[in-house]
């Protein structure tokens, strides 16, 4: 179960990788947009809605792990880095037992959930919602246990692949959206599984169940701070689609989806970095102890993006109205809340920087700022949605909170950067 040690500490070494994962990410994300606005085109923007809302409790069952893949992510290269790859098998011991049971309770939960509400008839829409979406969120577990190993274990050819055949799949089960609201949602759990399956079998060295009691205490302890300062990020750019799920509908949920899913695209840059940036600079902290070294490495994989996400940002602007009116008009109400959240795609992309605070043990630092970038984006939505009861609201309220974010990680960076030995 030894990793092979690989640097990727030098500026040069860190790009490459960063436009490796950025590529592979990109080309998958590129499939699966033009796959769903092809599906959009023939489900229409309620079934489109309703996808969507199973797919937000994902995000949530993240609970369910205690952090323990997170603690896996950041331990992993640090223990190797101090020749200590024989604690690595308890580690994945454990991570892979925490995996097994999170995945049965949010099956299970959705189960239990369809049980009961389904005898009703005013509840068997959201009997199946809730069974739907506790499968996926099963199923997206098992993708995280995966990335997990694939990110510690400096494996990011595997995940390369990993995201081109996702992509793929988004077409392989493109006709399925022509059967309605069933046919997209079974897409939808297809498109997650056979990864899934995939990621096991490819990680199976690592998959081995099995219980350590201290090592468990160790993650959970490292872990669960982390967990929480992913789970804000990942709030960061989930809560204007809760929000709208509760409170609008399907059909403006959908609207809002399709409009916003070029950010999705720009979005491999911060799940580029991070990725990259957990062993880069796990091996860092790990022989150096050194946080200014290790801001100064994260600053390193800044300029390759910042070169590129104001192009982008000008050309997905431009191109978003037209393109809606010419392929999907039925969905041109949501456009001006795409271009609007737009401005917070650059703001987000960026924050991949936050392993900075995961590596040197500072994650209450880093989940303080993203609470004030949550706060932010809250106090805006519910006050321009009470004044206007528009989907405009809730974008402006990811712009105002994504900026929030962005400058206090960035700028507690460079500080750490400047500040003398």
């Amino acid at each position: 179960m030894s990793a092979p040690p690989v640097s990727v500490d030098s500026p040069s070494a860190l790009t490459r990788s960063l436009f490796s994962l950025m590529s592979a990410r990109g080309a998958g994300l590129f499939l699966r947009i033009a796959a769903s606005l092809i599906a959009a085109r023939i489900a229409g923007p309620e079934a489109i809605g309703f996808v969507a809302w199973i797919g937000i409790f994902s995000m949530y069952a993240l609970w369910f792990t205690g952090g323990v893949f997170n603690g896996a992510e950041r331990l992993v290269p640090i223990r190797r880095a101090q020749d200590r790859g024989a604690e690595v098998q308890h580690v994945w011991g454990v991570a892979s037992m925490v995996c097994l049971l999170s995945v049965a309770t949010c099956v299970l939960l959705g189960a239990a959930a369809w049980l009961l509400l389904f005898q009703d008839e005013a509840s068997r829409v959201l009997a199946w919602k809730l069974l739907c979406a506790g499968t996926l969120s099963g199923i997206t577990l098992f993708m995280n246990y995966a990335s997990a190993v694939f990110t510690a274990e400096n494996r990011l050819s595997q995940l390369n692949r990993l995201f081109f055949l996702e992509g793929v799949l988004w077409w392989v089960f493109l006709p399925l959206a022509w059967g309605g609201t069933p046919g997209l949602t079974l897409r939808t759990l297809l498109v997650a599984l056979l990864p899934a399956v995939i990621c096991i079998v490819r990680a199976r060295a690592f998959y081995r169940p099995a219980w350590n009691g201290p090592t468990a205490r160790i993650l959970v302890r490292d872990g669960l701070p982390i967990l929480f300062s992913r789970f804000l990020l990942l709030l960061s750019f989930g809560l204007d689609r809760t929000l709208i799920a509760f409170l609008m509908d399907d059909r403006s949920l959908g609207y809002y989806v399709l409009a916003i899913s070029v950010i999705g695209l720009m979005r491999i840059f911060q799940y580029a970095i991070s990725r990259v940036l957990i062993p880069a600079l796990g091996r860092v902290y790990g022989s150096t102890r050194n946080p200014r070294k290790v801001a100064r490495t994260t600053l390193q994989s800044l300029l390759p993006l910042l070169l590129i996400l104001l192009p982008c940002i000008v050309i997905a602007w431009f191109l978003m109205e037209p393109v809606t009116r010419w392929l999907l008009p039925e969905y041109l109400p949501g456009v001006p809340a795409g271009r609007i959240a737009l401005i917070s795609g650059a703001l987000i992309s960026v924050l991949g920087t936050n392993i900075f605070y995961v590596t040197i043990g500072r994650q209450k630092t880093l989940s303080a700022m993203l609470i004030a970038g949550l706060l932010v984006q809250a106090a805006v939505s519910f006050f321009l949605f009470a004044r206007y009861g528009t989907l405009e609201s809730f974008a402006w309220g990811l712009v105002a909170g994504a900026a929030t974010s962005t400058l206090l990680v960035n700028g507690g960076i460079l500080y750490y950067a400047l500040r003398p030995e």
